[in-house]
């Protein structure tokens, strides 16, 4: 009987031990994950205000000291100034000590980052606790002149500790020639510029050239690094110190396209009409004359003439002439030429840009820029555009599902330089940008009328178009 009694009471209050046999379990994974350090903090976090939003908060820390690190942008539509101590920190969220800072640059043009720090003497915390900083900041509005009134706003931020290590680092703008401009994270800065950047941190920037030059290639000094020297538009960052990039520009060339003239000349010559009393002959003779050629002025010109002689044999002659000269010509700066050793592409094939834009062949215009290849050296460089020719051809490659082009365009393969009508199912055509091959799994001949593109630029070697095939291209 009581042992059917402690059968019911284990079956009757089975679930109630389960659930707190899981408890238990929670209760001791918690006490040991306390005691290995591995607790969850809050992800890091900050906020001032929506017109200067924040970026970032670090609290740093050495044996000897702990520095807190603010970033934040200006997004207030004008100019501001960060006067001495602009910055003041609370580490203790509910307590009123505090700690002042500077911020840099003091002249923050809009859409700027600035970067704000203090050193916290007396604060103590470790590597791996979480911080709850307040802070508060001061700036004068300037638009130009700053204004006498000092404004005041206040932010949060959650961080965790981490290693004191410097990483905040002045990073100078230089070009060539300098007269262009550097954006930084879409802020124009004029040669010479200096910006605070921190280590590591990724910036966009974009090289803007000035009056009739065109971007060439980027130039890093020590500590500074670009994702490609030669896009116009790239990021770039600093690593462990101080660092200088510089925008290199050159001069745009112009070319003239001029067609030839046509002219149209007609003229008409009627003549003579003789009577006497005796005879009466008639004679009649015209000529015309055309030539046709292409020209842009248009003149005509009429002479009539009539002469009338009256003798004693009572003969009457009447001459008349007419003579109507008429020219026309036309220029123009589009030019189609036609020649079965030119090399083309489809209208829609896409080539690259410098600035990291992709357009079609057949919008390129003159002064664009385009990225290409030196297979000699395995170089990229800008190439000026100096026109677009297109003609008409009778048959055409498809090259991928993808790449169409004439017979006689030339891919950087590892065969070397082979023709479209060439390629086999197996080739390998280069993409220099990234230094990858792209593998030929078709190509398609076709029949038909096709219009056809290409570039002229100052030099024969090449560039890529969709997506990253190496072609070469037609040198003036």
């Amino acid at each position: 009987m009581r042992q059917q009694s402690s059968v019911e009471f284990l079956s009757t209050y089975s679930w109630a031990f389960l659930m707190l046999g899981i408890f238990m379990v929670a209760i001791l994974a918690i006490v040991l994950t306390q005691g290995s350090g591995g607790l969850s903090y809050t992800p890091s976090s900050c906020y001032i205000e929506p017109q200067l939003p924040c970026s970032q908060v670090l609290v740093l820390v050495n044996a000897t000291a702990v520095k807190f690190i603010l970033l934040f942008q200006n997004n207030l539509a004008t100019n501001i100034y960060m006067p001495i101590n602009a910055l003041t920190v609370f580490p203790y969220y509910y307590k009123n000590t505090s700690y002042t800072g500077s911020c840099l640059p003091q002249n923050a043009i809009a859409g700027s980052s600035v970067v704000c720090s203090a050193v916290m003497t007396g604060f103590s915390t470790s590597v791996g606790t979480q911080v709850s900083p307040k802070f508060a900041l001061n700036y004068k509005i300037c638009s130009p002149t700053c204004t006498k009134q000092v404004y005041n706003t206040t932010g949060t931020g959650i961080t965790v500790a981490s290693p004191y290590v410097s990483l905040v680092y002045n990073l100078t703008l230089l070009t060539t020639p300098p007269n262009g401009e550097i954006a930084l994270d879409g802020v124009p800065y004029s040669n010479g510029a200096n910006v605070v950047a921190i280590s590591g941190v990724s910036y966009q920037v974009y090289a803007i050239p000035p009056t009739g030059d065109v971007f060439y290639t980027w130039i890093v000094g020590s500590n500074t690094f670009v994702a490609n020297s030669i896009l116009q538009s790239t990021t770039a960052n600093i690593i462990g110190g101080p660092g200088v990039l510089t925008a290199n520009f050159i001069a745009t060339s112009s070319t003239t396209i001029t067609s030839s003239s046509s002219t149209i000349t007609t003229s008409s010559t009627t003549s003579t009409t003789s009577t006497s009393t005796s005879t009466t002959s008639t004679s009649t003779a015209t000529s015309t004359s055309t030539s046709t050629s292409t020209s842009t002025s248009t003149s005509t010109s009429t002479s009539t003439s009539t002469s009338t002689s009256t003798s004693t044999s009572t003969s009457t002659s009447t001459s008349t002439s007419t003579k109507t000269s008429t020219s026309t010509s036309t220029s123009t700066t589009t030019s189609t030429s036609a020649s079965t050793e030119e090399t083309s592409f489809l209208a829609n094939t896409t080539v690259l840009l410098a600035d990291g834009d992709v357009r079609p062949i057949q919008d390129l215009m003159p002064g664009d820029i385009i990225i290409s290849y030196d297979a000699a050296t395995g170089k990229l460089y800008p190439e000026v555009v100096q026109r677009i020719v297109y003609f008409t051809v009778s048959e055409s490659y498809k090259i991928n599902n993808q790449v169409g082009t004439d017979g006689n365009e030339l891919f950087y393969t590892e065969r070397g330089w082979v023709a479209a009508s060439n390629l086999k199912v197996g080739d390998e055509i280069l993409n220099p940008v990234n230094s990858q091959w792209i593998a030929v799994y078709s190509v398609t001949h076709s029949e038909g009328q096709y219009v056809v593109y290409d570039v002229i630029g100052n030099s024969g070697n090449s560039f890529m178009v969709d997506g990253g095939y190496l072609a070469d291209t037609i040198s003036t």
